[in-house]
């Protein structure tokens, strides 16, 4: 099965799994902006939509 890459480049599905596991390893979360009071618990403590959005 060939799947087809950035640029339109034919890469194998082992180059394509190869690629994501060194993009999954390098990634790093995103700093949160909020240092103190109240935004800071919502972010500290929400939980997304996507499992019911209620904060712990």
């Amino acid at each position: 099965m060939r799947i087809v890459g950035v640029n339109g480049e034919r890469r194998s599905e082992g180059v394509v799994a190869q690629i994501l596991a060194e993009r999954k390893a390098a990634w790093k979360p995103k700093e949160n902006r909020y240092t103190k009071g109240v935004l800071k618990q919502f972010a500290d403590k929400a939980v997304s939509l996507m499992k019911g959005g209620y904060m712990e």
